[in-house]
């Protein structure tokens, strides 16, 4: 029981600590978002997030809808065992490296409440390691492989 309000406790103190961080960065995105966007903002002038919509970022504070209009269809849904929390995954591709960050949404009510995020470290195209919260890479401390694959990723 112990273990578990501990872990429960790490897991939504990073969240916040996450969150609280900075606004994610846009993804690369096709015309259907991109046209989304430019749906959503025509057709909500006074929107409170339409400069981040426009820009194709998400903050805290958005709905669901707004987060869909400015990010486009996440890749998976889900929600959290006591039905309180919504979880919404994004994934984006650096064009550069070919690594990949995965960004899961936190909803509650509606509303977003925080996101995280993993780097997925790839070489020559090939998923190599997954750089998770509480990785050190300076000190070697990194996740391990996983290859799930890149199906359904948005590039």
């Amino acid at each position: 029981m112990y273990g578990t309000k501990l872990l429960l406790a790490s897991v939504l103190g990073f969240l916040l600590l996450t969150a609280c961080a900075h606004t994610p960065d846009a993804l690369h995105s096709d015309d259907s978002v991109l046209m989304m966007r430019d749906d959503y903002v025509k057709s909500h002038p006074a929107g409170k997030y339409n400069a981040f919509i426009d820009r194709g970022q998400v903050v805290k504070g958005m709905n669901l809808v707004e987060v869909s209009a400015s990010w486009g269809i996440p890749e998976t849904r889900s929600k959290s065992n006591d039905a309180k929390l919504e979880y919404w995954t994004f994934f984006g591709k650096d064009e550069l490296s070919g690594d990949w960050t995965r960004y899961t949404m936190a909803f509650e009510k509606g509303i977003l409440t925080g996101w995280d995020l993993n780097r997925h470290f790839t070489k020559n195209g090939t998923l190599t390691r997954w750089l998770v919260p509480g990785d050190d890479p300076a000190n070697g401390q990194v996740g391990s492989i996983n290859n799930s694959g890149g199906t359904g990723v948005r590039q």
